[in-house]
């Protein structure tokens, strides 16, 4: 009881990490690429990640390739660890990036936001695999989300959000009228 009250009553409620890791950390996964050096290297990192773990989705479908299937193994667990690492360090400092989501309302609406969404859904084959749970193919298929992610890292993505988000009631009804079109 004596540790819950302490935790609630520091000021950045963060267990594992010292204030200036809690700064950087915030900085780092603040959603603005370019805030400081650290977060651009690290964002493009995980940019670069984001390539290479849907190029060994890609290959892993390939069955001309059985001799690389043990080094897209390596990958697929090693990407998906830092993966992990990140959602997990996401939903920690998510109160310190924005005060919104404190709490378990505030954790809960984090959680199912659009990019951590994506996120989440993502990891879940490796999460569930890592548990013993086998998956049918078709789930494992939900790895291809990890493209996704990289819209968070693009500002261009950003313009285009706010134009549908603009322009949606015009949108819905040409697609409603293709659809019927298309009956």
């Amino acid at each position: 009881i004596k540790l819950v009250l302490r935790f609630r009553s520091l000021k950045y409620p963060m267990i594992f990490f010292s204030a200036k890791t809690s700064d950087l950390l915030v900085d780092v996964f603040n959603n603005n690429i370019y805030s400081s050096k650290t977060s651009k290297r690290v964002n493009y990192s995980i940019i670069f990640l984001i390539v290479i773990a849907t190029l060994e989705i890609i290959l892993g479908t390939e069955h001309g390739l059985v001799d690389v299937y043990p080094l897209l193994d390596v990958i697929y667990y090693t990407t998906s660890i830092i993966f992990l690492v990140e959602i997990v360090l996401r939903f920690i400092i998510s109160k310190r990036i924005n005060p919104k989501y404190g709490g378990l309302r505030g954790k809960f609406s984090f959680a199912t936001e659009f990019y951590n969404l994506i996120d989440i859904i993502s990891i879940l084959p490796f999460i569930l695999g890592f548990v013993g749970i086998e998956l049918f193919p078709f789930l494992k298929a939900l790895r291809v989300f990890r493209i996704l992610k990289i819209m968070r890292y693009l500002p261009s993505v950003g313009l285009l959000q706010d134009s549908i988000k603009n322009r949606r009631n015009e949108l819905i009804i040409s697609l409603q009228l293709i659809f019927i079109l298309a009956i």
